[in-house]
Formats: C-alpha cells, sequence, structure tokens
C-alpha cells in the first residue's frame, strides 16, 4: 500500500511588486475577487478590529506593516506595540503547535515546481486529491489518542451566495463507529460441541474476545432441534466507519473559552462541511439515496470557476510541473499518463487533474457507503468537533504538574463538551519527542497564498481571545467555563526545558447547523460587500478590547461613547424637570394643607438624606447602562 503521508507544497513563489494597502473591507474583496473562510468567520469577534487588521496588512511580519493606517473615514490610527509583540508570539506559539500535528501526519514532503497560474491550480487540485486519496485508503482508526486515522490541512473551495470561498480545513478524521447491528448469541447443539470450539480456541494463537471465558448459561447449550442452526463462527461483524471533521486551537489558558467565544470557529467547522460537501455534489451526477448534504451547499462549478478566475483549463501543464507530478500520482497507484490517455488526450492539462479529482471524491463517496450506517448519514457526518490544545511555552526551571482528572459537561441538544487537565510534560516515548528547534522552524510553503494568508489572521485573532483568557487567570473563574483542580507534584526531570505541544485540554462536539450557518453567513457577506456598516462589539463583550492593539483611537469605542454622552444629557434634562415638578407640587401642597405639608417635607428630607446614590442605575431607551 502506498504511503498516504505523502503531501505537496510550491516553493516558488511569484516575485510581484507589493500593492498598497487596502482601504476598506469591500476594496480588499473587490482586490481578490474571493474570500476566505477566515475573511467569512473571523469579523464576527469584531468587525472593526478585522478591518484595522486587514488596513495593517496584520499578515506580514510587525516590521513590515505600515506605522499608521487610514480608515475610510479618514482617521489614522496606530497600533500598541506591545500589543502587536504578544500577539504575534501567540500566533508564532500557535503555529509551531500546527506544524508539529501536520507534520504527525505527513512526515514526507513532496515539492512539486509550478511555472504558470494553471500549473498553480492544477498543483491545488492535485493536493485536495492526495488527501482524498489517504482517506479511501486508510483503515478507520479508533478514535482520539487511540490509533487515530486522519488527513491534515485539506483544502476546499466552492460557491456561498454567489461568493467563491477557499479554505483549509485542519483535520478529517476516518474513525470507526458502532453501526447499531447487534451481534447474535452462539449456541451450540451439545455441550460436546461447546467443548470443542473452546479447545480450537484455547490451542489457537489468535485469541478471541471472550478470552477464554468458559461461564456460559445453561441456553447456550440448548437450541431447537426443529430449527437449523447456522454453522459455528467466532467472527463477530466488522464495525463501520466514518468521516468526521474538526479543528485544532490553540490556548495559552488551561481551560476552554466560554460558549460565545467559540461562535467563529464553530461558524469555521460548518462552512468547512458546507464546502466540501459541495465538492462532493459537483462531482456526483445525482446524490446517492444513502447519503444526506448541508442541504444549502452550492454543488462545485468548476467551469464558471476556472472561467471566474481567468483560467484556462485546456493549456498543457509545464514539463516541470509534470515531471514531479506523475511519481506523486504512482505513490497512490494511479499513473497519470494512462488516465489522461483514457480521456482521449495527448497531453495533461488543468481539465484533467480536475476530472482525476473528481473520480476520487466519488469513491469517496462509495467508501463513505461501504463503512455501514443507520439510515441517511452525511460522507462528513454532521457531529463537528474543536479540539483546543496548549501552546507549546518553553520555560525553565521546575514547573507544576495538573492532577489527572477530567470534567464532563453538557451544553445543551447536539452539543457536548469534554474537558480534560494538561500533563504540561511531554511523554517519554521517542513518538511523542519533540525537539526544541521544530517550533523555530518556518510553516510548510503553501502553494495556496491566500489561505496561508487567512490561517494567519484567524489565529491571530484567536491569540487575542488567549490573551485575554491569560489576564483572567489571575481574577476570579467565570461561572461559565469549568477549570481543572491542580496539584502540586515532585518536579519531572524531563518537562524542565520542554513542553508537550499535543495536550489537549478540551474538546467540545456540536452540530452541523445549515439554518444558523446561513444567517450568520449571509451578514457577513452584506458586510464584505460594503451594504451595511461595520458592527463592533456588543456593551457587554467590551472586555475583548482589553487586548486590541487598536483600543485607543478606535472608531467604534469612540462613537459608543459620544452616544453614551449624548444619553447622559438627555437624562439629565429629564432629571431636572422632574426636580421642578416636585418643588411646585410641594409648594402647592403646603399652602393647602398646613403642617401637614411640613411633615411631609421633612420625611422627603429624610427620604432623599438616606438614598443610596451610588446604587441607582440608569439606561438609555436602548437599555444601555449610563453614567449619570
Amino acid at each position: 500500500m502506498t504511503d498516504y503521508n505523502a503531501s505537496t507544497s510550491n516553493p516558488r513563489r511569484s516575485s510581484r511588486r507589493r500593492p498598497p494597502p487596502p482601504t476598506s473591507l469591500p476594496d480588499h474583496f473587490a482586490r481578490k475577487g474571493y474570500l476566505s473562510v477566515s475573511d467569512l468567520v473571523g469579523p464576527s469577534w469584531c468587525e472593526y478590529n478585522y478591518q484595522y487588521g486587514i488596513l495593517s496588512l496584520s499578515h506580514l511580519p510587525p516590521s513590515q506593516r505600515p506605522a499608521t493606517i487610514t480608515t475610510e473615514a479618514g482617521q489614522t490610527l496606530s497600533a500598541a506595540p506591545q500589543l502587536v509583540a504578544q500577539k504575534e508570539s501567540t500566533l508564532q506559539a500557535g503555529k509551531a503547535v500546527h506544524t508539529v500535528l501536520e507534520r504527525r501526519v505527513s512526515p514526507v514532503q513532496v515539492v512539486v515546481e509550478t511555472e504558470t497560474r494553471e500549473d498553480g491550480w492544477a498543483l491545488r487540485l492535485l493536493n485536495l486529491w492526495c488527501n482524498v486519496q489517504g482517506l479511501i485508503q486508510m483503515r478507520p482508526g479508533k478514535g482520539k489518542g487511540k490509533e487515530s486515522a486522519c488527513v491534515r490541512e485539506v483544502p476546499v473551495y466552492g460557491w456561498v451566495h454567489g461568493v467563491l470561498v477557499m479554505g483549509v480545513i485542519d483535520e478529517i478524521e476516518k474513525r470507526t463507529v458502532q453501526t447499531g447491528a447487534k451481534e447474535k448469541s452462539k449456541t451450540w447443539a451439545s455441550q460436546e460441541e461447546w467443548k470443542k470450539d473452546q479447545r480450537k480456541s484455547t490451542s489457537s494463537p489468535k485469541k478471541t474476545k471472550s478470552n477464554g471465558d468458559t461461564s456460559r448459561p445453561l441456553t447456550a447449550f440448548c437450541s431447537s432441534s426443529s430449527q437449523p442452526q447456522p454453522p459455528p463462527s467466532n467472527e463477530q461483524t466488522e464495525p463501520g466507519w466514518a468521516y468526521f471533521l474538526s479543528d485544532t486551537k490553540t490556548r495559552i489558558s488551561s481551560w476552554l473559552p466560554a460558549p460565545e467565544n467559540q461562535f467563529s470557529a464553530r461558524m469555521q467547522c460548518m462552512t468547512y462541511k458546507r464546502l466540501f460537501d459541495g465538492l462532493l455534489l459537483g462531482a456526483l451526477a445525482s446524490p446517492p439515496s444513502t447519503s444526506t448534504f448541508d442541504p444549502n451547499a452550492t454543488p462545485m462549478d468548476w467551469t464558471h470557476t476556472f472561467s471566474t478566475l481567468n483560467l484556462d483549463p485546456h493549456q498543457p501543464l509545464s514539463p516541470s510541473f509534470l515531471r514531479d507530478a506523475h511519481p506523486l500520482c504512482e505513490s497512490w497507484g494511479t499513473d497519470l499518463a494512462l488516465f489522461v490517455a483514457q480521456n482521449d488526450a495527448d497531453v495533461c492539462t488543468l481539465h484533467h487533474v480536475r476530472l482525476l479529482l473528481e473520480e476520487g471524491l466519488r469513491r469517496l463517496v462509495e467508501d463513505a457507503g461501504c463503512g455501514g450506517r443507520e439510515g441517511k448519514e452525511g460522507v462528513v457526518r454532521d457531529t463537528l468537533a474543536l479540539t483546543y490544545r496548549r501552546q507549546v511555552r518553553w520555560k525553565r526551571g521546575k514547573r507544576k504538574k495538573v492532577s489527572p482528572r477530567s470534567s464532563t459537561a453538557k451544553g445543551g441538544k447536539g452539543e457536548e463538551v469534554q474537558q480534560g487537565t494538561l500533563d504540561g510534560v511531554i511523554a517519554a516515548n521517542g513518538e511523542d519527542k519533540v525537539d526544541r528547534e521544530s517550533d523555530d522552524e518556518l510553516l510548510e510553503v503553501q502553494s495556496i497564498e491566500t489561505d496561508t494568508t487567512a490561517k494567519q489572521s484567524l489565529d491571530a485573532l484567536q491569540g487575542m481571545t488567549d490573551a485575554q483568557q491569560a489576564i483572567q487567570q489571575t481574577l476570579p473563574s467565570p461561572p461559565s467555563t469549568s477549570h481543572p483542580n491542580p496539584t502540586s507534584s515532585p518536579p519531572n526531570p524531563s518537562s524542565t526545558q520542554h513542553a508537550d505541544p499535543s495536550s489537549i485540554i478540551g474538546t467540545v462536539t456540536f452540530t452541523h447547523d445549515p439554518a444558523a450557518l446561513d444567517t450568520h453567513l449571509r451578514q457577513t457577506i452584506s458586510m464584505w460587500k460594503g451594504q451595511r456598516a461595520l458592527v463592533g462589539v456588543s456593551p457587554d463583550q467590551t472586555r475583548r478590547c482589553w487586548t486590541c492593539e487598536w483600543m485607543q483611537g478606535c472608531e467604534w469605542r469612540a462613537e459608543q461613547a459620544e452616544r453614551a454622552e449624548r444619553a447622559v444629557k438627555r437624562h439629565e434634562g429629564k432629571w431636572e424637570g422632574a426636580s421642578a415638578k416636585v418643588e411646585v407640587g410641594e409648594g402647592m401642597q403646603q399652602g393647602e394643607e398646613g403642617e401637614e405639608g411640613e411633615e411631609g417635607e421633612e420625611e422627603g428630607e429624610e427620604f432623599w438624606s438616606t438614598l443610596d446614590y451610588d446604587s441607582i442605575q440608569v439606561r438609555d431607551s436602548a437599555g444601555n447602562l449610563v453614567a449619570w
């Protein structure tokens, strides 16, 4: 069997002049002509923060970014250098974890040279085809941490509400599942047959799952002579398998983020599934009756896509590309030249690579159907997952080890949260040992420049959450998250220099929700098209501003401050009017009631003198708390 860990990369980058920074989000979208998955989910944290990141070219190293940016409204802003450095450090730590995870799955990196834009897109499709072949040919694993079988960094492409979208799925796992078929109890016609069967099983080098247990109910030795019995067999039903999509997030803190801070990550996984379902639907003549897909997924139309990207799918691919692509395809058991000849052609083109990919996608649908299922299931299951891992932190000296306890909490229907504690040290075996130098290595050069940029932007955005949680470690724990109970232990010598990059904080599972995803995507795309104004954080989420490098000078915060000031002035006018009415009313009562009015005035003075002004809250018409 071929090595399914092979992957592709493109070391060549076009030496073109860098264009000036975009002036707005719609300008950025118009220049690219497409969006990344990060562009669709990243703004959910704060649309102003995402805009400032795009205008400041945050995908570049800090030294190559402009010192100031000018917004669409004409405001000139500069980022806080300290927060920029902290976010960059968080980004690099997260990249190190992703690099280690990817190289564990794909230790072999195959370099494919490209010369033309058609070569570049053929490489992208070939990279996706390699991942599809890996899923088909690998044996299903038993789950996380138990012979896991997966592919990582899977590129996906598709159309969402008329917009071309590109992304990179972090992980697709092929996992064994219970199909629900119950094993029938084995019966023997007589006790002698049972003894003979036991002698065979004990003398055989292959142990049965019963482990030689000779205790059987009495009914096992008896069977009705009128009913024919199947031949004795010790084989159990082969378990089925299914494909599961997940994403890995790295964190500084050692607990899961609050549910509201998981929103963008959940939308990210859902968008990946929708795009992958669209690729499958585009490769199928008609959806099979045994599989389900996202009802809002758009079948991939490669002809329209190539036309949009100004690509010629019938232009012959360069000799240098074919020189590297042929042995890569052969490693998966496919003769690329023979495949081209079978499609009545003499030279390989982008169109042939597309046909090769679609053939692989159809085989993937068939493979998912062979895995066994109850009713109709998706090729990629609707159960999605977020795996939160601890970032690599190199610290010298003694470290505390967290007790191996775990807690489980359910967050609602179709949603489950599993959180465990961290070991904080690398395992002693050679498989899990990672040299310190590996964290300083750069990520593999991706052929998809925009996807790399998008992934960096999203990871940087996630880093803002991590820094916020790090600050909150010194504060009382929030009620919406559960925390592990740390206990001190003797220092481990191996933990003084290394940290385990694969330490899992917890896993959040949730169900794909096409309706909720559609609502979010429509709102975000309307923002990118300039059809609505940007929206910043809500008043109860202003804690997100604490770790934002654009906090000083943020247009959204200035706008909200002006709105609050106007609300205060309106309330002050209402308070003055209310005081005047009270004075007039008291004067009338004094003239009419005499001494009773004086007593009422004394009671009123006592009331106002004992009133706790600090406990009074004033809210505007929108329900926002204002200072008065």
